[in-house]
């Protein structure tokens, strides 16, 4: 590989080491001239340690270590300004960045900020650029549409976020490349569970903070499991779990909880489930790519290809609408033929990375 430009890869989050890691495998076996740095966003081993090491990322240039005890506030401000130290010492030629986490948004503006006092000279690249749910309550909605204002180059996963991009007056180098989430999915094999069961994951703070939507979730999914005769496999997230004890919410005994799980077993769950009922951003393309029905506890998604082809519902936590669903999905009445999500698109962002 004779590319001799330096590439800097910033994260700090499972969506993001599983996202980024096809990315990294490719930097590595070609042997590009990379370094990593892992902000410790997502502190707790089971939410970065394990899928570190199930993605084969060991070899970290600099492990911050930096959420734990942080909130988020004041991570931002402390990452901002450690990744400013790390930025002058590599001089990398390009930032990669993914999606809207905290860790992104602090990488991609000390590289601006950096750039905009010609200490440097790095191109931004932001991976998923484009999303938007356009509800500002939302930190994640914030810290994706700063990083896409300030990246030079965007790698959209379709068309509809270009059109966003280009509507929001980016004028900047846009591709649409698909999602690399689906480089981690293909041909990965699942187990066949015989037991029927639904699949639960809530972790987003607007469901999570408030005890009347949680609680809201909680008894859909308890009326859900009675009305269907079938368990609910619920993984927790540690800050969910948290907040069911604090507001000492009461669980349908068909609920399972339990803690996170590792990624593939958690695939295999999804693999499996009847239908999947979440408000999680990442799973709404990770059941479209499979083929799995989603409910999406949430009002609105940046993913709206998924509604779109139909693999994804926004609840809107209507219980009423969300039984019509189930019942319409039972009667193989909702169907789609394609995911919108591309393929090799690791090697697509990389290519274009090393010709522009």
């Amino acid at each position: 590989m004779n590319f001799k430009k330096k590439i800097v890869v910033s994260f700090g989050t499972r969506p993001e080491i599983i996202k980024l890691a096809p990315l990294i495998n490719i930097l590595k076996r070609k042997k590009y001239n990379f370094k990593l740095v892992y902000s410790g966003q997502h502190y707790s081993k089971n939410m970065s340690d394990v899928f570190l090491k199930k993605f084969k990322i060991n070899n970290l240039n600099y492990d911050l270590k930096l959420g734990k005890k942080n909130t988020s506030k004041k991570f931002i401000n402390i990452f901002f300004i450690k990744f400013q130290k790390i930025l002058k010492k590599e001089k990398p030629d390009f930032l990669i960045v993914q999606g809207d986490t905290n860790t992104c948004l602090a990488s991609a503006l000390a590289a601006y900020k950096l750039n905009k006092l010609n200490e440097l000279n790095t191109k931004i690249v932001h991976v998923e650029a484009g999303l938007r749910s356009y509800d500002a309550n939302m930190p994640e909605e914030i810290n994706r549409i700063i990083v896409d204002h300030v990246s030079d180059y965007l790698f959209a996963p379709t068309l509809i976020q270009k059109k966003i991009l280009v509507n929001e007056g980016i004028n900047k180098k846009i591709k649409v490349v698909g999602n690399t989430i689906v480089d981690s999915l293909k041909k990965r094999k699942f187990k066949k569970l015989t037991k029927k069961f639904f699949l639960l994951t809530v972790h987003r703070y607007e469901n999570v903070s408030n005890k009347k939507r949680l609680n809201k979730i909680l008894k859909i999914m308890g009326t859900v499991a009675d009305l269907f005769k079938m368990n609910v496999i619920f993984p927790c997230h540690p800050n969910t779990q948290n907040k069911i004890k604090k507001y000492k919410i009461k669980i349908n005994s068909k609920i399972k909880i339990s803690n996170p799980i590792d990624y593939d077993k958690f695939l295999i769950l999804l693999k499996n489930s009847q239908i999947t009922f979440s408000d999680s951003g990442g799973l709404q393309e990770e059941a479209c790519i499979l083929k799995k029905h989603l409910i999406t506890f949430r009002n609105n998604t940046e993913r709206p290809e998924t509604l779109k082809i139909n693999s994804n519902f926004l609840s809107m936590l209507d219980e009423e609408k969300i039984i019509k669903r189930i019942n319409k999905i039972f009667n193989n009445k909702i169907f789609w033929n394609n995911s919108p999500y591309g393929n090799n698109v690791s090697n697509k962002i990389l290519k274009f990375i090393r010709y522009n």
